[in-house]
């Protein structure tokens, strides 16, 4: 079975994709912060990381990167209610990688973990087109 560390700070939404990614097969470890998941990493065989980016302590991004330090071509999903635009995933040189924005669509999620290294960069889901920072 597939093993997928799940760091989400929010109980409900934590308890909820755990429970939905279990019911599609998955074998869901789900923590609360980074520092949890850092300390598990080394523990079993993942299959890929989701990550909120908002969290108290270290964020999710900074999970992300870390990850990719000692794991590199681990497959990552950010997730986050905050649209992160193409060029400010391109920066974070992580791949495969992905964003998906809140609230999740289920289908698009369990697709991105069907097929991790389908797309070479780092890919945004459609969303409201937001300018990133260094475009204003």
């Amino acid at each position: 079975m597939r093993r997928l560390l799940l760091v989400e700070d929010e109980l409900n939404e934590r308890f909820t994709l755990s429970r939905l990614l279990e019911a599609a097969g998955y074998e869901v470890v789900a923590l609360p912060d980074a520092s949890k998941a850092m300390g598990v990493l080394g523990e079993g065989d993942w299959y890929a990381l989701i990550t909120d980016v908002m969290m108290p302590g270290t964020d999710g991004l900074t999970l992300a990167r870390e990850v990719a330090r000692v794991m590199p071509g681990f497959p990552i999903v950010l997730t986050s209610a905050f649209h992160l635009c193409a060029a400010q995933l391109d920066r974070l040189n992580i791949s495969p990688l992905h964003f998906i924005d809140k609230p999740m669509e289920l289908p698009r999620l369990l697709e991105v973990l069907e097929h991790p290294a389908a797309c070479g960069r780092p890919r945004a889901a459609p969303s409201l087109p937001l300018p990133c920072l260094e475009e204003r």
